[in-house]
């Protein structure tokens, strides 16, 4: 996959998680919350990868809590 490919979804993925996690700004902070925040997450990550016909994609995404905010971490598979 060449760079400007790679930019190009890179830029997708995170415009989409950005305005979905926008449907959280006000939200109580709990474990229900952030159920529903991971299982939008993987449905964004799940629909970039059809999107773009992506295989064996190298990271997965993180999503958690932190200092009160829903925080969203791209993690290398092979550092696993």
């Amino acid at each position: 996959m060449n760079s400007n490919k790679a930019k190009e979804i890179r830029e997708y993925l995170e415009k989409r998680l950005d305005y979905t996690l926008e449907w959280y700004k006000d939200c109580t902070l709990c474990e229900e919350t952030l159920i529903n925040a991971r299982k939008d997450v993987a449905s964004i990550l799940e629909e970039t990868v059809n999107k773009y016909k992506l295989k064996n994609i190298p990271f997965t995404l993180k999503t958690v809590i932190e200092d009160g905010f829903i925080v969203i971490r791209f993690l290398d598979k092979k550092a696993n």
